[in-house]
C-alpha cells in the first residue's frame, strides 16, 4: 500500500499545508454496513481504484499508511491535509463531493483530526484547530446539528433530527426572536428603550428577551395559562413582564392571549411584534433555516415533517425545499384539537378542542401561512406525543419538548406508511428541561390521563401515590419537624402520614407544624410524634365514594387502608382526577 505524498498527488510546492501537529491513527476496520451507514455517498474501494486510475495516482495500495522509514516529521503533520484533499480529489473524480459533516458556524476554522481512508471509507473526524470566540449568544443561533434517530420501526426508511434544541435560547425560535427585531429596526419602526409587546407560548419570548433585553427594550410578554412553570419562571428571571391568560378561548376573545396582547400594545403605545402575522417570520426561514436543511442533507431528502403554530417555519422552510426540489413531501403534524389538518382535509374550520402539547396547534389560520405547501397532514393525540418523546429519551438520551413528540409521531406514521424506503427529516424543536413538571412528571401525566393505571373499582382508585410501590413521602414518629417540612416542600404536600414500621399512627399537616413553632416549648426540632394531636382519618379500601368525599369536606386528606395494611392517602385534587379521568373515559368532563 503506498501512501498519499506530494509527489503521488503532484502538488509540490503549490499545496498550503495545514499544521496540525496530530498523527493519523489506523484502527481496526469497523463493520462495513456501519460505515456505509455513517457515509452512504463515499465511493466503493472499485471506484477508488480507478478513480486513482484517471487522475494519475500511481501504486496499488490504499490511502492511510504512515510515511515509512526516513520521512520527515514535517511531512508526517500534513498527513492530515493530505488525505483529505485527497479525498475530495477522488470524490470529484466519481462524480460527487465528499460528504462534510462539520461545524460550518461563521468564523469556524475546518481541520479535521484522526481521518484514516482505507478501501475507500473515512473511519473518524472530529475538529481541530482555533475555535473562533463568540462576543454573543445570538452568534451561535442557527447551524444547529442533525442526527439520525434509531431504535424506532420505521419501516426501511432513514429519520433525521435537526437539533434546534441547541440554540442558545434552547428552541427554534431564537431564529425569529432575533430576525424580527432586527427587521423592525431595518425599517425605523422600533428603538430602544421602547416597548414590545408579544403572545407567545413561551419560546418566542425567550427568544425575545435574548435579543430585546440586551438591547435595552422592556418587553412584555402575554402567555396562555397551560405553559409550564419552567418557561415562566425563565422568562421572569430574564426580565421579561409577564401576564398570564386563559387558554380556554378561541382568537376574537378578549381574554384569548393574543387579541390581549394586541389590546395591551395599542394602550401602552408599544410595538406589537405580532408573530402570527408577521411576514417576516417564514421570511427568516425561508433564507436561513431552510437552506440549511438542504446543505446539511446534501439534497438528499424526501419529506420533512414539520408541525405548525405561527406557520412560520413551516411556510418558510417549506417555500425553500419545494423550490430546490419540488418532490420533497412537506408533512403537517398537528395535535388532536388544532384546526389545521381538519382545514386541509375539508376546507372546513371545525371548533377548537384541548390539547396539551405546546407551541403548535392553532385555533384559527394564521394569516402569514401557506397551506399549500402541505402532502399530507397527520392527527396526533397527546398520549402518542408524550409517549414518543419520553421513547426518544430512552433511544437515545435526548431530552426533547412535547412539540418534538407530536413530530416524532407523524414522522414514525409516515415511514410506515411509506412504500418504499425515505429519508425524513423532522426537527427537536425545543429543550425537554422546560417540560418535567410535565411530560417527565408521572403524577402530572397520570393526572391528564395520559398514562394508564390499572382500576380496582374501589377506594384505591383515589390514591394517586401507593405505599407498597414507594412512591408515598413519610416521616417516621421520632423524624424532626424539620426533616417532616422540608419533605412537604419538595414534594408539594399539604401533609405527610406518619408511619412506624409501615403502619399509619398519625397524619401531619402545615397547620399541626405552624402550630408547633409558635410554641416555645417545641420548634422545629422537636420530633413529629409531640404534633400529632388527633386520630388520622383512615377508611378502608371498600367504603363508599359518599363517605369518603363526606370527611374530605373537612379534611385534607384521608389514609385509605386496604387488607389492614395503609395503602396510601386520598386527597381531594386525587378524587376530582379519578372524575375527570372517568368522565374522559365516558365522554363526559373535558
Amino acid at each position: 500500500m503506498q501512501c498519499l505524498s506530494d509527489q503521488c498527488l503532484g502538488l509540490g510546492a503549490r499545496h498550503k499545508r495545514v499544521p496540525v501537529d496530530l498523527e493519523i491513527e489506523r484502527p481496526e476496520p469497523p463493520v462495513p454496513r456501519e460505515i456505509g451507514q455513517r457515509f452512504p455517498a463515499f465511493p466503493s474501494h472499485d471506484e477508488i481504484l480507478k478513480a486513482r486510475q484517471q487522475i494519475g495516482f500511481k501504486g496499488t495500495g490504499g490511502f492511510g499508511e504512515k510515511t515509512g522509514e526516513g520521512a520527515s516529521e514535517a511531512f508526517g503533520q500534513q498527513k492530515l491535509s493530505l488525505a483529505f484533499w485527497g479525498c475530495e480529489l477522488v470524490g470529484k473524480a466519481m462524480g460527487r463531493p465528499l460528504q462534510r459533516r462539520f461545524d460550518r458556524r461563521p468564523g469556524s476554522q475546518s481541520a479535521f483530526a484522526k481521518i484514516t481512508v482505507w478501501q475507500g471509507f473515512s473511519h473518524d473526524a472530529q475538529r481541530v484547530g482555533e475555535m473562533k470566540v463568540y462576543q454573543s449568544l445570538l452568534e451561535l443561533i442557527g447551524q444547529t446539528p442533525i442526527l439520525e434517530v434509531e431504535g424506532f420501526d420505521l419501516g426501511g426508511s432513514r429519520l433525521f433530527l435537526k437539533l434546534e434544541l441547541m440554540n442558545p435560547g434552547g428552541s427554534i425560535k431564537d431564529r425569529i426572536g432575533v430576525g424580527l427585531i432586527a427587521a423592525a429596526e431595518a425599517r425605523g419602526e422600533i428603538r430602544p428603550p421602547g416597548l414590545l409587546v408579544e403572545a407567545t407560548a413561551g419560546n418566542t419570548g425567550i427568544a425575545l428577551a435574548l435579543a430585546a433585553l440586551r438591547k435595552g427594550y422592556v418587553l412584555l410578554l402575554i402567555v396562555p395559562d397551560k405553559m409550564s412553570g419552567e418557561k415562566i419562571a425563565q422568562l421572569r428571571a430574564m426580565g421579561a413582564e409577564i401576564r398570564v391568560t386563559r387558554s380556554d378561548v378561541s382568537r376574537g376573545h378578549p381574554e384569548h392571549y393574543q387579541d390581549l396582547a394586541e389590546r395591551i400594545a395599542r394602550e401602552r403605545g408599544g410595538y406589537y411584534i405580532n408573530q402570527f402575522a408577521n411576514p417576516d417570520n417564514p421570511r427568516v426561514h425561508e433564507q436561513k433555516t431552510g437552506p440549511e436543511i438542504w446543505e446539511q442533507m446534501d439534497g438528499e431528502l424526501d419529506a420533512i415533517v414539520l408541525g405548525a403554530g405561527t406557520t412560520g417555519t413551516l411556510t418558510g422552510v417549506g417555500r425553500y425545499l419545494k423550490r430546490q426540489k419540488p418532490k420533497i413531501e412537506v408533512i403537517l403534524a398537528d395535535p388532536v384539537g388544532s384546526v389545521l389538518a381538519g382545514y386541509l382535509k375539508t376546507g372546513q374550520l371545525a371548533e377548537k378542542g384541548r390539547w396539551l402539547v405546546e407551541g403548535i396547534g392553532e385555533d384559527h389560520i394564521p394569516p402569514i401561512s401557506d397551506l399549500t405547501l402541505v402532502d399530507r397532514a397527520y392527527t396526533i393525540p397527546d398520549h402518542e406525543s408524550f409517549a414518543a418523546i419520553r421513547q426518544l429519551l430512552k433511544n437515545t438520551g435526548l431530552l426533547a419538548g412535547t412539540s418534538t413528540g407530536t413530530l416524532l409521531a407523524a414522522a414514525l406514521r409516515y415511514a410506515r406508511d411509506a412504500s418504499t424506503p425515505k429519508r425524513i427529516l423532522t426537527l427537536a424543536c425545543d429543550t425537554g428541561t422546560r417540560y418535567l413538571s410535565k411530560a417527565f412528571n408521572p403524577d402530572w401525566l397520570y393526572e391528564q390521563g395520559l398514562t394508564p393505571r390499572r382500576n380496582f373499582g374501589d377506594l384505591r382508585d383515589c390514591v394517586s401515590h401507593h405505599y407498597a410501590h414507594g412512591e408515598v413521602a413519610s416521616v417516621s414518629p421520632a423524624d424532626s419537624l424539620e426533616i417532616a417540612y422540608r419533605r412537604m416542600r419538595q414534594g408539594e404536600y399539604s401533609q405527610l402520614p406518619v408511619l412506624d414500621g409501615g403502619r399509619l399512627v398519625g397524619l401531619l399537616t402545615e397547620v399541626d407544624i405552624m402550630m408547633a413553632l409558635n410554641d416555645p416549648a417545641r420548634g422545629s426540632q422537636s420530633p413529629a410524634r409531640d404534633s400529632l394531636n388527633r386520630v388520622a382519618p383512615e377508611l378502608d379500601s371498600q367504603a363508599s365514594m359518599g363517605t369518603l368525599i363526606g370527611l374530605l369536606a373537612t379534611e385534607s386528606a384521608v389514609a385509605i387502608r386496604h387488607e389492614q395494611a395503609f395503602y396510601g392517602l386520598a386527597t381531594r385534587t386525587d378524587v376530582i382526577t379519578h372524575f375527570r379521568r372517568a368522565g374522559e373515559t365516558a365522554g363526559g368532563l373535558p
